[in-house]
């Protein structure tokens, strides 16, 4: 995405985003996937010069000039909630009485959320999804397929 720091917050559109490193993913999201210990980082591999060494980036995905400082600010008093109430707990048997434990038909198990606010968990969920979006967007914005010949 090509964006700076005179355009408008993608989320208020008031002010100017001028925040830097937004994660794209909550940064407690990414631990859980690339774990806790030492330096995480991830590689940018070029398909066009395989035997070009990868490039080390960032450990998570981030954006610059998608939110103004506020909004930054909001967004982290959303994902502080949501990983002390939820991230953190659903796994802990000390919390099983915060969760009900269901399976669905395709025998894939989840969790309810019994005692998280479920105003905070939407006002952090819809925008993530929208984060996701927005990053595989600029992540495809360059990929083209090919017509396969016949």
């Amino acid at each position: 995405m090509n964006r700076s720091s005179n355009d408008n917050c993608l989320l208020c559109q008031g002010e100017e985003a001028t925040q830097t490193n937004s994660h794209i993913v909550p940064k407690f999201m990414c631990k859980g996937i690339l774990g806790n210990q030492g330096p995480r980082k991830a590689f940018i591999i070029n398909i066009d010069i395989p035997e070009k060494k990868p490039t080390v980036c960032q450990d998570s995905p981030k954006e610059n000039y998608i939110l103004c400082p506020s909004c930054e600010d909001y967004f982290q008093v959303l994902e502080t909630y949501i990983s002390e109430h939820l991230h953190k707990r659903v796994l802990n048997e000390k919390y099983k009485d915060d969760f009900y434990y269901l399976k669905n038909s395709a025998d894939i198990s989840f969790a309810e959320c019994l005692n998280t606010n479920s105003l905070v968990a939407n006002l952090f969920f819809y925008p993530f999804i929208g984060d996701v979006v927005l990053l595989l967007n600029s992540l495809l914005e360059n990929f083209i397929l090919q017509k396969k010949n016949n």
